[in-house]
């Protein structure tokens, strides 16, 4: 299937969904990942708002409690962090280039569990992408580990097993995205904890970054989200430019 330019389209690639949104010249491609509600943010008028103003494409994932790491779930044959960056992001990076619409330059986007998803794949891949964003980032998602219906016993043999593949661990201040956002509301008690430990490691470890930890929703991470996208956008859009500068 190729790409209508300008339309939203849902498909299949290995049994996983995702959405593909590609507006005709497209080359700023936003890679979300969602939260483990599946909140569609991008059918919101602040998502449509920030995609019309800086000319994005987007990319969206659907996979429901994957946490997006290299982890294989019982009865699947594949981690979902090896679908998205062994399959699904050069199936339409091919598929982009064979419209002459490449280089595309990747902006990493992610909400609590996609948020702690963006961060470990960033600072896995640091040398394939170089910006991202991270809102309310489930940095200490070993805490939910007993819970069911987060589904990580599925994932993690032990609650310290999750930890070690926590972003915390994966940071390497030598291989890092040159250009980081990384948002939590303090007043949610539940994520704020780990978005401090961050802070203090990205500037223990002499790495620039952009953190608002200040900010708040009351508490209310959707509201949150929202709230913050429109400062999101603009520094996705700014670091994007400062990444095709630099390869020109």
């Amino acid at each position: 299937m190729s790409i209508d330019p300008g339309c939203w389209e849902k498909r299949n690639l290995s049994g996983r969904d995702y959405i593909l949104y590609c507006p005709s010249g497209c080359t700023q491609l936003v890679l979300y990942l969602h939260d483990t509600a599946i909140t569609p943010h991008w059918l919101e008028k602040p998502w449509q708002t920030m995609l019309e103003k800086h000319s994005f494409g987007c990319l969206i994932p659907i996979d429901k409690m994957s946490w997006w790491t290299n982890q294989i779930r019982p009865h699947e044959e594949e981690s979902t962090e090896n679908w998205l960056i062994q399959k699904l992001l050069p199936s339409v990076e091919a598929e982009l280039q064979s419209f002459a619409l490449a280089p595309v330059h990747w902006a990493l986007l992610g909400n609590e569990m996609g948020g702690a998803g963006i961060l470990r794949i960033g600072y896995k891949y640091a040398q394939k992408f170089h910006v991202l964003a991270a809102l309310s980032p489930t940095i200490d998602a070993y805490q939910l580990f007993n819970d069911p219906q987060f589904g990580l016993n599925q994932l993690y043999p032990n609650a310290e097993a999750l930890r070690q593949d926590s972003p915390l661990q994966w940071l390497k201040p030598f291989s890092t995205p040159r250009y980081q956002w990384v948002g939590t509301d303090p007043l949610d008690s539940f994520w704020a904890d780990g978005a401090q430990r961050l802070k203090t490691k990205l500037s223990a470890s002499g790495v620039r970054a952009t953190l608002d930890l200040e900010t708040t929703a009351n508490g209310h991470r959707a509201n949150y989200f929202r709230k913050q996208l429109p400062t999101v956008g603009q520094f996705l859009s700014d670091s994007l430019h400062q990444v095709a500068l630099s390869v020109e």
